[in-house]
């Protein structure tokens, strides 16, 4: 399934970039896109897109998605247990972000992915498992799933920054600090910034982190 539905933003017709942002776990595309207006004024010829996740949420919330289920009835669910459906669910993000290249005669280095919380596990993942090399990647609030563990290959290693709250309740802050240590194993080049009251949410310092980062990539 590749025509999932989605939101965009753009202030040109002919942009040089697209930047694909992908919700977090029970949200939807257009909770995101909001990113789009604030990232614009540093890349004002990119186009911003914000698809809903793959499947309806398991929370049974209306117009909410998600990218794989996390639980077994009430049980979270382990790594080993997930491992099939993060393959498959970035199998289909890789179909939605090729058919969008396409789309806007762009390559994947013109690429750059941002993602929410489980949004932020699939943008990870997508960068290091794609055979091209994409722009960069934008992580808030998210945990890396490492490719070899759920028996994929590790590709290529997108410039990456990594943004999590120290209060965050959701995916806690040991999270960002497992990530980094992951990502330096790994030798993919990034950036890590720990913001001091901050619960699972984008907060203005947040966004502020954000457009450096992209401003860095262009």
């Amino acid at each position: 399934m590749t025509d999932l539905k989605f939101y965009e933003y753009s202030t040109t017709k002919k942009p040089k970039y697209l930047v694909i942002l992908l919700h977090g776990y029970g949200a939807n595309g257009e909770n995101l896109i909001t990113l789009g207006h604030e990232f614009s004024p540093i890349l004002p010829d990119a186009h911003f897109i914000s698809p809903n996740a793959i499947e309806p949420w398991e929370g049974e919330f209306y117009n909410s998605y998600q990218w794989f289920s996390l639980y077994r009835g009430f049980e979270r669910k382990s790594l080993s247990e997930i491992a099939g459906n993060i393959v498959e669910a970035n199998k289909i993000l890789k179909k939605f972000i090729e058919k969008q290249l396409l789309n806007f005669s762009l390559n994947y280095d013109n690429l750059i992915l941002v993602g929410f919380s489980q949004g932020a596990m699939m943008a990870n993942f997508q960068g290091m498992i794609n055979k091209n090399k994409i722009a960069g990647v934008l992580s808030y609030s998210g945990k890396i799933i490492e490719p070899t563990l759920v028996e994929e290959q590790i590709n290529s290693k997108p410039k990456t920054c990594l943004i999590h709250g120290k209060q965050d309740s959701v995916l806690p802050f040991e999270n960002f600090l497992e990530a980094k240590e992951i990502l330096t194993k790994l030798k993919v080049p990034f950036e890590a910034h720990a913001i001091d009251n901050l619960d699972h949410s984008i907060d203005i310092r947040a966004v502020r982190i954000g457009q450096q980062f992209i401003k860095s990539l262009i």
